[in-house]
């Protein structure tokens, strides 16, 4: 179905493909006719009216879309909400682009540069918001490397304490769905100092940060994948509920730990429960 989308776009270029192969200045005469003819010919107004019509529908598409999103999303991270700010962005500028564009339609007399001037203007700024959306956070990334500890003021007495606390916490406030959660923040809730909590995860576990929350999100996306009353969710559905931030990482922690991807877990089990049906 994707590949529809390509249609108008395969369309155009096959319309436009004998002028890019004309000369310089045959293409610079075609601009300069652009903006000198009194009349544009009735060619102009079928595919400025097709453009109108098409651009319209997306529109629509993509804030139907937003809003089954909002409906949806259980838990936003900062990431998530720069994205969607980029775009609503996206589609109001777009709105008042298309205004521009019906106006020039309608009223010929209406400045030609106004669309490709706001045209450009929505290309710089959409790649200003990407240079200031938040990076994905990874888990303990912020951790320091693997030590011995030697001037660690960690007794093995509050090393203890400190482990209890962590393993009742992640049983029952499950903190790993957050999927941008860090050492830091996890320190804080437990009010453990970040060291001792990572020194606690790394002597008492034999586990990073990293590896120690990526176990309890496939823990429990296999517990939602197996779960029937959750069929409707999507991989990367499930993905976002434990914690991932992309489909990708995802598959790649989840066949660490099970040597399998997340799909292939739930058609396995889908395939017993067949079999044990039949």
């Amino acid at each position: 179905m994707a590949v529809l989308h390509f249609i108008p776009f395969g369309l155009c270029l096959i319309y436009l493909l004998p002028y890019f192969l004309r000369s310089s200045t045959q293409k610079i005469q075609v601009l300069v006719a652009e903006y000198v003819q009194e009349s544009f010919g009735s060619w102009y107004y079928v595919r400025s009216a097709l453009l109108i019509i098409q651009v319209l529908v997306y529109l629509i598409l993509i804030v139907l879309l937003i809003i089954q999103y909002r409906k949806t999303k259980a838990r936003d991270s900062a990431r998530d909400r720069a994205v969607l700010f980029e775009v609503r962005f996206f589609v109001i500028a777009m709105t008042v682009l298309w205004v521009a564009v019906v106006l020039r339609y309608a009223i010929p007399t209406t400045p030609n540069l106004l669309v490709p001037l706001g045209a450009s203007m929505l290309i710089y700024a959409m790649g200003y918001l990407k240079l200031r959306r938040p990076e994905p956070e990874i888990a303990g990334r912020d951790e320091q490397p693997a030590r011995k500890y030697e001037k660690s003021t960690l007794t093995p007495e509050r090393s203890e304490r400190y482990l209890d606390r962590l393993l009742n916490f992640m049983k029952t406030e499950k903190p790993f769905t957050d999927g941008d959660l860090t050492i830091q923040k996890l320190a804080e809730k437990l009010s453990i100092p970040p060291h001792h909590l990572s020194q606690t995860i790394n002597e008492r576990l034999g586990q990073t940060f990293s590896d120690f929350i990526n176990s309890y999100r496939v823990e429990e996306a296999k517990r939602k994948l197996l779960d029937p009353a959750l069929s409707h969710l999507s991989v990367l559905g499930i993905a976002e509920e434990v914690g991932f931030n992309s489909k990708s990482s995802f598959n790649s922690v989840f066949k660490k730990h099970t040597n399998m991807t997340p799909s292939e877990f739930r058609n396995q089990d889908n395939g017993a429960s067949q079999y044990r049906e039949g």
